[in-house]
């Protein structure tokens, strides 16, 4: 999967080619501005969804193990 560094790059390497074309200077802002705006919704959009990833996965084992064993909280343990 790319990420906001590959994004970054990406968009770098289009303004590069825009500050190439034999246009207008601003013809070459109206580029650059939208290739910023799409550049953010693209980030934005990657990271909304390696949040969701994260969210998805449990940060340890634990959960797994309490689920296996039906542990169902603190008061499981007085009952031992």
């Amino acid at each position: 999967m790319i990420g906001v560094a590959g994004i970054s790059g990406l968009f770098k390497a289009a303004g590069g080619i825009v500050d190439n074309l034999h246009t207008s200077d601003e013809e070459r802002l109206k580029l650059k501005n939208s290739f910023a705006e799409l550049q953010g919704s693209v980030m934005s959009d990657v990271l909304e969804y390696q949040k969701s990833l994260n969210e998805a996965q449990p940060t340890s084992s634990w959960p797994k193990l309490a689920a296996r064993v039906g542990y169902k909280g603190h008061g499981d343990l007085l009952r031992c």
